[in-house]
């Protein structure tokens, strides 16, 4: 087994909230935000190219991506999160070592796992927000009882492919990642 990690360069990423998903309540709960559930996405073809749309914003072309999870901070990572009302964006700053995912190897994959570890950039569409207790902050409840999670958008408020750009490295060491340590099989 093979624990995945990724090295992000110091960024600080702005993403948008939808504004009917903010009341007061709402508001309080954004001031004691956890580690947001990230993805991050890569163009699945060496051939692939994300467009440079200025201001640290690209846009995902005609091709598809592939994606990895930043699931959690490591000792060696440092993470803010902040909620600026006057904007209604939330602010991710994020620097250091980050745990991905366990990689079990059972399947042969043709390579794929190598071109993910090989990427050493992408886009960040959308954050998924959490408290601190890693629970899912959920949006309001709708008229049938229903609750979902909240999101902010890298850009427009519109689900278009457009993300903050993210420069990274990833790799991997032997053994499997649990509660802040490596563990050997």
């Amino acid at each position: 087994m093979k624990c995945i990690f990724v090295d992000i360069e110091p960024c600080e990423l702005e993403f948008f909230l939808f504004e009917d998903d903010v009341d007061d309540k709402m508001k309080k709960k954004l001031q004691q935000m956890g580690f947001p559930g990230i993805w991050v996405n890569f163009p699945s073809s060496e051939n692939d190219k994300l467009t440079d749309l200025g201001s640290g914003l690209f846009q995902q072309g005609d091709f598809q991506c592939s994606s990895f999870p930043v699931t959690e901070p490591t000792a060696d990572s440092s993470f803010s999160i902040n909620y600026n009302e006057d904007k209604n964006s939330i602010i991710i700053k994020l620097e250091g070592t980050f745990f991905s995912i366990n990689d079990p190897e059972i399947f042969d994959d043709d390579g794929e796992a190598d071109f993910m570890l090989s990427r050493t950039s992408g886009i960040i569409q959308i954050v998924a927000l959490n408290n601190q207790k890693g629970k899912p902050i959920k949006k309001l409840k709708d008229e049938y009882g229903m609750s979902t999670r909240i999101e902010a958008l890298a850009a427009d408020l519109e689900y278009n492919n457009k993300g903050c750009g993210l420069r990274f490295r990833m790799h991997y060491k032997l053994g499997m990642y649990k509660d802040g340590e490596v563990f050997n099989d």
